[in-house]
């Protein structure tokens, strides 16, 4: 009895607790971690036996969309689960801890061919769902963290842009409309119907957004309202490139089996573009690389101004009647 009283006292003494991992820090894979630090090889979110620590894995081969980490900008990580909806247990609840209490994560990242690093440290900016096939190619609800490189574990560090983003209070969870049946997707009107069902949540016209306040300088990439705006973007896009003039998509697809498309924001979100469906078009790796750094970026954007209006009102009306041409 003595004994055990004397053993709950004592920290447990660690690898990760004497010798934590550095920032730069290379493994060939999880087994060699898993050997280095202790702990399980298996779960994408877990913490190292004797150390507070949460670290979140990325494998770019693995079976999660998550993005690729940003050293200046927000980036997705998915949540922990891969049949059924996730829910916000182990691996996901120390997330949504960390975001709620300020404490930086470690991100691990290894990229194809590549080995795990540790790749810097993240504050967890926000929480939300959306719908994703599982392993089983069903759609499901699916928890996405978003990411901030940070300098270091201690929030004192942070700069203040950060800390204003942190999103740390409670967050009931609203699941978006949900998508419409992928063996339907030839179906216009469904799509259009779920495409409404979104752009009535966020306001029939850019900052009248009904349920959220309207955005300041400081909360104007306010994530919840980013997420519904996205998500109504890929129902309009069905898969394909939004560019009418897109000479072809990639040949391949994301870890989840979608289409690799990039969500874009025609003037762009941090220079004040509205946070939109009406302003947002969704744009193939070639089309979004030609629209940011392309020679002819300045008509080619006008351009796709127009299309994702025109895209937006036909989407609306196909919701409500007849299609219309483009």
């Amino acid at each position: 009895m003595v004994l055990r009283e004397l053993t709950s006292r004592v920290a447990v003494v660690t690898r990760a607790r004497i010798d934590p991992p550095k920032r730069g820090d290379e493994y060939a894979n999880r087994t060699e971690i898993a050997e280095r630090f202790g702990g399980s090889k298996v779960p994408g979110i877990m913490r190292f036996p004797g150390n507070d620590i949460v670290n979140a894995f990325s494998d770019e081969n693995g079976p999660y969309a998550d993005e690729p980490p940003d050293p200046v900008q927000p980036f997705e990580y998915r949540g922990e689960g891969r049949k059924g909806n996730q829910t916000l247990i182990r691996g996901n609840k120390m997330l949504d801890e960390a975001r709620q209490h300020r404490r930086a994560v470690r991100f691990w990242y290894r990229p194809a061919g590549g080995k795990f690093t540790f790749v810097t440290w993240v504050a967890v900016l926000d929480r939300a769902q959306e719908w994703a096939p599982d392993d089983d190619q069903k759609q499901r609800l699916e928890y996405t963290f978003l990411f901030m490189s940070v300098p270091g574990p201690d929030p004192g560090t942070w700069p203040r842009s950060v800390l204003q983003r942190i999103n740390d209070g409670p967050i009931s969870d609203e699941p978006p409309p949900p998508l419409p049946d992928e063996t339907e997707t030839a179906d216009t009107r469904k799509r259009s119907r779920s495409y409404r069902e979104y752009v009535d949540a966020l306001g029939p016209e850019p900052g009248k957004n009904p349920t959220q306040p309207a955005p300041s300088k400081g909360a104007r990439n306010n994530y919840r309202r980013d997420r519904r705006a996205r998500g109504a973007v890929l129902i309009r896009a069905a898969g394909q490139c939004e560019n009418d003039g897109c000479t072809g998509m990639p040949p391949d697809t994301t870890a989840d089996g979608s289409a690799i498309l990039e969500v874009d924001h025609v003037h762009d979100l941090a220079l004040g573009g509205p946070d939109h469906p009406s302003q947002m078009i969704a744009l193939c790796p070639n089309c979004h690389a030609a629209k940011t750094r392309g020679r002819n970026r300045g008509v080619f954007r006008r351009h796709l101004q127009a299309r994702a209006a025109a895209l937006h009102r036909k989407a609306l009306a196909d919701a409500d009647g007849p299609e219309t041409p483009l």
